[in-house]
């Protein structure tokens, strides 16, 4: 049998429990920081009852014009305009109610709640002859 002993003095003893302190802290913090990116990290499909699950992301003007076709819609080739917006915090009433439209298709905007995104508005006709209406994306 091998026995080791070894001696410290106090003070190398205190940092030797700080160094071992300040590392179990900061894989604390490691754990937890990587906890809450996972659990707010926002999906990036939608389900609906006469769809299924679908993507969410439309980057191109060619993806847009695809998450459109979806639902009916035709497009116009380009956006007619692109805006950044953050989704509010808290709803109120007419958020509220366009959340609603939105839970229809899937698309629960409460989980945005508070982030940044983008709005394309693309010009979009459900029938030929119909007249042409925004339709964000």
């Amino acid at each position: 049998m091998v026995v080791f002993n070894v001696k410290f003095s106090k003070l190398k003893r205190a940092a030797l429990i700080l160094i071992a302190a300040a590392a179990a802290v900061t894989a604390a913090c490691l754990i937890i920081y990587t906890i809450s990116a996972r659990s707010n990290r926002v999906s990036d499909t939608a389900t609906c009852d006469e769809l299924g699950e679908y993507s969410l992301y439309a980057e191109t003007a060619a993806e847009q014009r695809a998450f459109l076709a979806r639902f009916g819609l035709t497009a116009e080739e380009e956006a007619a305009s692109c805006e950044a917006v953050i989704i509010p915090s808290e709803f109120n009433e007419v958020y509220a109610e366009y959340n609603e439209l939105q839970r229809k298709i899937g698309l629960d905007l409460e989980r945005y709640s508070g982030k940044r995104s983008r709005k394309n508005n693309l010009y979009a006709q459900k029938f030929k002859g119909e007249i042409r209406r925004f339709a964000c994306v």
